[in-house]
């Protein structure tokens, strides 16, 4: 396989950030190597980097970490973790502290500065409770659940993991594309067959997948196999091709149809270009089934690790 597609974007600067922004209580963190619980982020910090859709607004902190806690931490989690801390306040006040901070914020008008601001410290957890809110925040998510892991590390696990959201926005965006042909009255199974033929750059996704299947390593769609980079090049073919036809004031099917197709061939191109691949080599055998498996079971062990481990 080419390492080359193993990458996630502007991995550099966000691994950079998680490393750099980590801060401790204790002035000397490399004597406390084991109290992994003294290592906290600012909210402050995590707002400046990942913006306020993410975040939330300062004056929300409380609701909103409140809320991202409790939808991020399993209702069964009784065995093997102290009663004291199963119910969202006492999680709240175990991995979070409010307090007062002098902090510059980024805003559309500028940069401002707070004097005595509400800001937070947060513990892995609760960071790793905001991330998990999030699906394109995979990369953080792995990084805070694996604090031992490199930059290719995490990268690596990213890139497969990005596999499952990606999937997700792409079966968003077929639905919408399928009503749209369905609304015409097309014939479905010859619209989809048409789109792989392009996509997959003339080969014969049927051959794609007999290949595959007469060494039982592909089940279900082929779009379940195909991996990063392939998904969001279809994903941005459907997308444009979606814009295309809602701009239009009167609609001419074929004329969405052939700019479907011209964005998925486009898009195939673009991608040869950029990563020197195309989506019909780009095909794992594991599934996103597979992979929402092994997110799951990682989720379990970091949560059953960390939950215990307060900020103070």
């Amino acid at each position: 396989m080419n390492t080359e597609i193993i990458s996630y974007p502007n991995s550099d600067k966000l691994f950079n950030y998680l490393t750099n922004q980590s801060r401790s209580d204790y002035p000397d963190f490399s004597t406390y190597t084991q109290n992994e619980f003294s290592q906290y982020w600012l909210f402050s910090d995590i707002y400046n980097f990942f913006g306020p859709n993410i975040t939330g607004q300062h004056r929300y902190i409380e609701k909103t970490l409140k809320d991202a806690i409790t939808a991020s931490t399993p209702k069964n989690l009784d065995k093997g973790i102290p009663k004291s801390l199963l119910n969202s306040e006492s999680l709240f006040e175990a991995h979070v502290e409010l307090i007062l901070n002098d902090y510059y914020i980024n805003t559309p008008e500028g940069i401002k500065q707070k004097k005595n601001g509400l800001d937070a410290k947060l513990s892995r957890y609760a960071f790793w409770c905001i991330a998990k809110q999030h699906p394109n925040m995979i990369f953080t998510e792995l990084y805070l659940m694996n604090p031992t892991f490199t930059h290719d590390q995490v990268c690596f696990y990213a890139y497969h993991l990005s596999r499952i959201h990606l999937r997700d926005k792409l079966s968003k965006l077929e639905k919408t594309i399928n009503g749209i042909a369905y609304k015409h009255k097309i014939d479905l199974n010859a619209f989809h067959r048409e789109q792989e033929n392009v996509f997959f750059c003339d080969n014969n996704p049927k051959s794609i997948e007999s290949f595959y299947r007469r060494k039982r390593e592909l089940t279900g769609s082929i779009l379940n196999h195909i991996g990063q980079h392939s998904l969001r090049a279809r994903i941005t073919a459907l997308k444009n091709a979606i814009n295309y036809y809602d701009s239009q004031k009167e609609v001419n099917f074929q004329k969405f149809y052939n700019f479907l197709l011209n964005e998925l061939r486009t898009q195939r191109n673009k991608l040869y270009c950029q990563k020197n691949i195309f989506p019909s080599e780009e095909i794992y055998t594991f599934p996103i089934t597979d992979l929402k498996k092994e997110l799951k079971e990682q989720e379990k062990i970091f949560i059953r690790k960390f939950i215990t481990l307060k900020l103070r």
